[in-house]
């Protein structure tokens, strides 16, 4: 990163989400970002505090990449460890499946392949992001135009050679089942199997399998689904 610090304007808040304040900002010379923060209820936390750096600094490591959330300055204000990020127009995958878009069903190998290539740039770049899930992917749909996607979130991102013990990290109805025991979490040492979210249609619906298992008539939901959860 550059020495000089960017000059903005701020908008004021954006959203909040896991341990982080968003902000909207305009740059100096028009461009809008957002600022995002660890909350002040983190700040002290030295968990939380060291998790939030890292992901910071990861971030600025895997900048540029286009199907990456691009870091544009990283630093302190007080105590609080921020990062400006690019403005993406769009909304998370999360948001399109839980809508039942149609488009991204159209364009659903190509929104895959996309989602592929940044998670491919993070492990060539020697991290697992750990926490792989629709809401960690950005999407811009567009008549006109190919799908854009962005991975964002980096803040429960280890080195690739990190063996450490650790807790069970990621959000858990996105993991495989092989991660269910303390055993298999210690072997499993990969961003790929929380990764395979998309390849199951009840998962593309936003139901783990464990959901759909428990759920009545979950074998005629699944063969109503045989050509595509927009299907009736």
């Amino acid at each position: 990163m550059a020495d000089k610090k960017l000059s903005y304007h701020l908008l004021g808040h954006f959203t909040s989400g896991g341990v982080a304040d968003l902000h909207s900002a305009v740059l100096s010379d028009g461009r809008r970002v957002l600022i995002r923060s660890l909350q002040s209820t983190k700040v002290l936390s030295l968990k939380s505090h060291l998790r939030f750096r890292y992901g910071l600094k990861v971030r600025e490591v895997l900048t540029p990449h286009p199907n990456i959330i691009g870091s544009m300055e990283r630093g302190y204000h007080g105590l609080q460890p921020y990062e400006i990020i690019e403005w993406f127009e769009g909304h998370s995958i999360k948001n399109y499946i839980t809508n039942r878009n149609e488009q991204l069903y159209r364009e659903l190998v190509y929104v895959l392949s996309e989602a592929a290539e940044g998670l491919a740039w993070v492990h060539a770049s020697g991290y697992m992001h750990l926490d792989v899930k629709p809401e960690n992917f950005l999407l811009r749909l567009s008549p006109t135009a190919r799908p854009v996607v962005k991975l964002t979130d980096f803040d429960l991102v280890r080195r690739a050679d990190d063996r450490g013990p650790r807790r069970q990290m990621g959000t858990p109805a996105y993991m495989p089942r092989s991660n269910s025991s303390r055993k298999s979490r210690r072997r499993h040492r990969t961003s790929l199997p929380s990764a395979s979210w998309p390849i199951s249609w009840p998962r593309v619906a936003c139901l783990s399998p464990a959901r759909v298992r428990s759920r009545p008539g979950a074998g005629k939901r699944a063969s109503r689904w045989k050509h595509g959860p927009f299907t009736n």
